[in-house]
């Protein structure tokens, strides 16, 4: 049975017609989810749409705060997408970027079956990829309209071109990746430094000292002009270096103040502090007096501390939503759906090829990742906006189950 199934996949797999099954599938579990999912508090950021009318309006990429007004607060990444959209179509510019959004995470899923046809049989791919279609949780979280969908989507595109890269020993493609994750950057900043780990991949390529530094010092290169522009404007303004944003500053305070309740509600500020914000009209010197507040509270509650950090590693983990902001109904779907895949990825860790290449950069950027929220405050979506990732991990002990079979019936 397990084999006629597995024969019927290789079939399909090589079908053109199923890359077309494939992708109305994605269209139509999608439009589900956000149907199902209606509008919640994280669509439709009134800061990117803030920022998207400054620019409009002359004034740059601006977002007004209650202590004044910024100019790198978070990126700028939806914002230039608002932009474009609301220059074509005006005020009714939600409707068709909600469309695009939808058309780019379903080519995104066929960016994952060539992605997983890389790693595995074109049959296990293909399962991998039916799995992902139907998962219920990235129906909602690929089709809200931030930055967590199109970063997704960016990051198994830059994956793709990556693993391509590392098979052609191309330094043109390694410059791609690298651009696409400035692009990565500036819509979600946590993503900043995870392109050394797709060049440190690059030195396990069975090629020359001189190939490995060419191709890694490619990418690096392409992420440094992407991001320049930016680089180079938030000094300007500041006569700062801010490669990202300045919204660091708070989100580290976050987690370390007497009130933080593992989620991403804002706490109550404390007058003394509110009054130094107030009175400091520079956000770089703002991010720092929030820098320094988090720091002195790590510094007198040590123990506390790591006690935050542990626990914000296991809310980056956990198989529930928050019951504050989902029914009971949403959490049963959750859990079921994420358990088995979660259970299957913790199996896959113990099956990682680590001297491929392109395992390394997998396994090595969903640890950065995950060491880049710790510090900072802590819901589902941060891991969830790496599912695609992991459950290719996920799909390793479902290619060696099969393999098995395969064996046992030789």
């Amino acid at each position: 049975m397990i084999k006629n199934f597995y024969e019927r996949l290789e079939k399909m797999s090589k079908s053109k017609r199923t890359l077309w099954v494939l992708f109305f599938a994605a269209i139509l579990t999608r439009l589900l989810g956000a149907l199902v999912g209606g509008t919640r508090s994280e669509d439709d950021d009134r800061w990117h749409y803030q920022i998207a009318q400054n620019f409009l309006q002359g004034n740059g990429f601006r977002l007004d705060q209650a202590f004044g007004p910024t100019y790198s607060w978070i990126q700028p990444g939806l914002a230039a997408i608002h932009v474009v959209f609301m220059l074509v179509f005006k005020d009714n510019f939600m409707f068709p970027e909600r469309i695009f959004l939808h058309l780019f995470s379903a080519a995104t899923i066929l960016a994952y079956f060539f992605l997983a046809r890389r790693l595995f049989s074109s049959g296990v791919a293909l399962l991998s990829t039916i799995i992902l279609i139907f998962y219920p949780p990235q129906w909602f979280w690929m089709t809200r309209l931030n930055p967590h969908a199109f970063a997704t989507n960016i990051l198994i595109f830059a994956f793709l071109i990556h693993f391509i890269s590392i098979e052609k020993k191309s330094w043109l493609l390694a410059f791609v990746v690298g651009f696409l994750w400035g692009a990565l950057t500036l819509m979600r900043p946590e993503y900043q430094m995870g392109f050394l780990c797709l060049a440190f991949s690059f030195f396990f390529v069975s090629e020359s000292w001189f190939r490995k530094l060419t191709l890694a010092g490619s990418l690096v290169l392409g992420f440094v002009v992407f991001i320049s522009p930016w680089v180079i404007r938030n000094y300007r303004i500041h006569q700062r270096l801010v490669i990202s944003t300045t919204h660091y500053g708070i989100n580290l305070w976050y987690v370390f103040n007497p009130n933080y309740q593992y989620e991403s509600v804002s706490p109550p500020t404390p007058p003394e502090l509110e009054q130094a914000l107030m009175n400091e009209p520079n956000e770089v010197r703002r991010a720092d007096i929030w820098m320094a507040e988090g720091k002195k509270f790590i510094r007198e509650n040590p123990g506390l501390a790591l006690e935050r950090v542990w626990r914000n590693f296991l809310t980056y983990w956990r198989p529930w939503l928050s019951p504050k902001v989902t029914s009971l109904l949403e959490n049963v779907v959750y859990v079921t759906s994420y358990v088995p895949i979660f259970l299957f990825f913790l199996w896959g860790l113990f099956k990682i090829p680590w001297r491929d290449p392109r395992w390394i950069a997998l396994v090595t950027f969903m640890a950065y990742k995950m060491a880049a929220h710790v510090p900072f405050y802590m819901i589902v979506r941060f891991r969830e906006a790496t599912m695609p990732l992991m459950l290719l991990i996920a799909t390793l002990p479902l290619q060696s189950l099969i393999d098995g079979k395969k064996e046992s019936r030789q």
